[in-house]
């Protein structure tokens, strides 16, 4: 409660970010608002009643509670307003608008992200002027596009994805919240580039950010390094090979090649030194270079949103400093949150607006406590243990969500932090050097041998440490129920660290109890679940088994390893107690006939896979309640409907589309129901 009275910001955060998850919860509903110019009139209206109230009751609550409900509807408002229409059925139609994004995958196909400026009147289409369209094309022509160019396209949209895996990733979910409304192929020819000016803030951020990847080539650094110095001083990894990415993420040094608040951080801190020299710290001037500076890395690095976010906030503390008053930098923190959310009212189910927020509260609240905990008389080793100090604040604040959303954990996170972090400032300073002096070919050509060896050299460190046992375990699950305990644990551990007293013990020992029962409900949940699903991929067949906290699979040859995870990854974390414990069997090719029954504990499956040129008999004296066909496979649809024990038959995802169609006539009139995994998604076997 004291917290609540001493961050008034935080109680405004609140109540709007309660308006934005009201309205995703309503999204699916269809609700009547009044008409745009009526609202203004109805929050002043709100206003008013609350102010009346407060006068006439003379109690604080009813004012108090009609400007909560004033910020829920504003937040409500604000996400209705800024929120993209989503496309419902495919439309072939006519846009024109600015390209935002476009980058190349690991596999030759591009990507673009189209702000549709305007739409040739059809069905759906002209609603979504505003919106963005994610495109997907094999278009070799289009490698010199850059962002801010104006195009003019002809095109069938389709709606985006809709994830029907259970506790899977949902992309189409994800897209539609980062401002997405359709999806579509562009073919070649399909397009072209309109001869308007670019969008200027976009074709500015590109040609800067472009200028300096030249200037970065021309100092002739190996390769490999050449790909990481433009990932950690510009945010660029499309050149990053996949494997030292892969290494960075599983040695715990990821938030070195995500620029955002570190980088960004470095810089401010450099600037900062170097004008102290001259100016103090509060003067205006100062406080205007400063912020002059990170807005010029935020447009060197393409304006990326976490780059973005963590300007704000710098530029925001740097602001307050001129008060020249004491300045509470959990409601800065909270201004910086308002702000980006009054901007983007979504941005509150990225994970990035949170754990960059988080980081900052873990760093302001648990750094000092940390960093007390030691006193160091000789200065390196101060300094080391100060950056232990950084990543273990960070990590605590970040670590419950972490776990949550992404099910895994670099256990050698401190000794990466301790290894890299020290690498990143004169790596950096090299770059920023080499640009400076990018003037002078010879002078430039200094840094870059220096520079060359320290990214090669945290290349090698990062592979290293990815080696080391035990370096990434996966598959760990965090509830939810789990998660909002995690965080009031948190915050009482922080008052028994600042100001122990009986109370705060108590509370944190109520909720320790209530923690450890939750991880025993959750682990007898694992034990108890008892499922059979057919996954929906992109080809192959992916069904899974699990039982008593053991996982049993089978798999088409072509159904990659990455697919897999994609679909299962998040069942896997609520039902696999290790990984010892998953079994997996691969079927045979595609081109051979394979005949399995299946005896799960539910019921039993008759399984074809495969393909088969003359027609397949059902056999009716087998008591056989699911046939699950998956493959080009001929069936003998009498012999199946003779099967009196048939209830169901199941089209896996390779099932050609004329097939199902042909299955889907012949037992419409019938007793058997019919699920295709191609058009009806995932099956969960009851």
């Amino acid at each position: 409660m004291t917290l609540w009275k001493q961050l008034p910001l935080l109680r405004i955060l609140v109540f709007f970010m309660t308006g934005i998850v009201l309205h995703e919860a309503t999204a699916s509903f269809d609700i009547v608002l009044p008409k745009a110019k009526w609202v203004p009139g109805m929050l002043v209206l709100l206003l008013t009643a609350g102010r009346l109230l407060h006068q006439g009751l003379r109690s604080p609550l009813a004012g108090d509670l009609s400007f909560a409900l004033f910020l829920v509807l504003l937040g409500y408002l604000f996400t209705l307003t800024l929120s993209t229409p989503l496309l419902k059925e495919p439309t072939e139609t006519k846009l024109a608008g600015t390209l935002e994004e476009i980058k190349q995958n690991d596999s030759g196909w591009w990507q673009l992200t189209l702000r549709v400026d305007a739409a040739a009147p059809s069905s759906g289409a002209a609603l979504l002027k505003g919106s963005r369209v994610l495109l997907t094309s094999s278009d070799s022509s289009l490698v010199d596009l850059q962002r801010g160019e104006r195009l003019l396209l002809q095109t069938k949209l389709q709606a985006l994805p809709v994830n029907t895996n259970p506790h899977a990733f949902d992309y189409g979910l994800f897209l539609r919240r980062k401002g997405y409304s359709s999806q579509a192929f562009l073919s070649a020819g399909s397009w072209k580039s309109l001869p308007l000016p670019p969008a200027s803030h976009l074709a500015l951020a590109d040609a800067i950010n472009r200028w300096c990847r030249d200037k970065l080539a021309q100092n002739k650094l190996e390769p490999e390094a050449l790909a990481l110095i433009q990932a950690l001083l510009l945010g660029n990894r499309s050149e990053l090979d996949r494997e030292v990415n892969q290494n960075f993420v599983k040695s715990g040094a990821i938030h070195l090649l995500a620029v955002s608040g570190l980088h960004t951080g470095i810089i401010y801190i450099l600037v900062a030194s170097l004008l102290s020299l001259f100016i103090r710290s509060t003067h205006p001037l100062s406080v205007f270079l400063i912020i002059s500076s990170l807005l010029a890395y935020a447009v060197v690095t393409g304006l990326t949103p976490s780059v973005v976010r963590a300007v704000l906030m710098l530029s925001l503390l740097q602001m307050g400093q001129l008060s020249r008053r004491p300045v509470n930098r959990y409601n800065l923190l909270c201004a910086s949150a308002l702000l980006q959310l009054l901007w983007r009212p979504l941005l509150i189910y990225h994970a990035g607006f949170w754990l960059s927020h988080l980081a900052v509260v873990g760093i302001l609240a648990f750094y000092p406590l940390i960093n007390n905990c030691c006193t160091l008389r000789f200065t390196p080793a101060r300094k080391l243990w100060s950056l232990l100090a950084v990543s273990l604040a960070a990590q605590s604040t970040t670590l419950p969500l972490s776990l949550y959303l992404f099910g895994a954990f670099p256990s050698w996170f401190l000794l990466s932090n301790l290894l890299l972090l020290p690498l990143l400032t004169p790596i950096l300073l090299l770059a920023l050097a080499s640009l400076a002096l990018s003037f002078n070919p010879t002078l430039a050509a200094l840094t870059a041998g220096p520079l060359n060896d320290l990214l090669l050299f945290m290349a090698q460190l990062t592979q290293s440490i990815e080696a080391l046992p035990g370096s990434y375990p996966d598959n760990l699950w965090l509830s939810a129920p789990l998660l909002l305990l995690l965080y009031p644990l948190l915050l009482q551990v922080y008052r028994l660290c600042t100001r122990p007293r009986g109370t705060h013990w108590l509370q944190a020992l109520a909720l320790l109890c209530l923690l450890m029962a939750g991880f025993l409900a959750q682990q007898h949940i694992k034990l108890q679940n008892q499922t059979l699903v057919l996954y929906q991929t992109r080809k192959g067949l992916l069904l899974e088994g699990r039982s008593g906290g053991k996982v049993f699979a089978l798999r088409s040859p072509k159904v990659s390893d990455a697919d897999a995870d994609f679909a299962r990854s998040g069942l896997l974390r609520r039902s696999l107690l290790s990984k010892v414990h998953l079994k997996e069997s691969l079927l045979p090719p595609d081109s051979l006939l394979h005949i399995q029954i299946l005896a799960p504990k539910t019921q039993p499956i008759l399984l074809y896979h495969g393909s088969s040129r003359t027609p397949l008999l059902i056999p009716d004296d087998t008591h056989i309640p699911t046939v699950l066909l998956n493959g080009n496979l001929r069936v003998d649809m009498p012999s199946l409907l003779k099967n009196e024990s048939c209830r169901q038959v199941v089209a896996g995802p390779d099932c050609p589309p004329w097939l199902i169609r042909e299955w889907t006539a012949a037992l419409d009139s019938t007793k058997i129901s019919f699920h295709s995994v191609r058009h009806k998604g995932a099956f969960v076997f009851p």
